[in-house]
């Protein structure tokens, strides 16, 4: 076995680290590149949405939160077909876009992916419609018409 210096390990690791955490590793198919802090909110916005549209998201809409609120600057309202779905919708973003704290996972009706700068509401189509969150924050939705019933 080959004993490293204790200079040359230090390289090594530092080397691996920078690999890891500056030029970007992930997934199946493609490299994606690690979003840290330091990227700013636009970034960290067009690789969600490239997630989003990789795992098939449905109605996909962006808020723009900078001059209501300063909890993010977006917010992204989307939905999925089923829990399993938004389960792998969130977990592909944060395997993708680091820090990143996720909340609900465990019934995935509505699930909260919160990467400081852009926050992702993913719902069920029944939670999505009885919680409204899109209507509170004001966005612009394309009004869809509503089946009516015949007696």
């Amino acid at each position: 076995m080959v004993a490293l210096s204790p200079v040359l390990l230090v390289f090594v690791l530092h080397f691996f680290n920078n690999l890891i955490y500056n030029k970007g590793i992930r997934l199946e198919k493609e490299i994606f590149p690690i979003v840290t802090k330091q990227q700013s909110a636009s970034a960290v916005l067009d690789l969600i949405e490239r997630c989003l549209d990789e795992t098939k998201a449905q109605d996909v809409v962006v808020i723009d939160l900078s001059g209501k609120s300063s909890i993010a600057d977006y917010m992204i309202v989307a939905s999925g077909a089923s829990q399993r779905q938004l389960g792998a919708i969130a977990d592909r973003i944060s395997r993708t876009v680091d820090p990143v704290k996720v909340e609900g996972i465990p019934g995935c009706d509505w699930v909260c992916v919160d990467t400081g700068d852009v926050i992702v509401h993913l719902f069920k189509p029944e939670a999505r419609g009885f919680y409204n969150v899109e209507k509170m924050w004001g966005a612009n939705i394309p009004q869809v018409d509503q089946p009516t019933l015949m007696a």
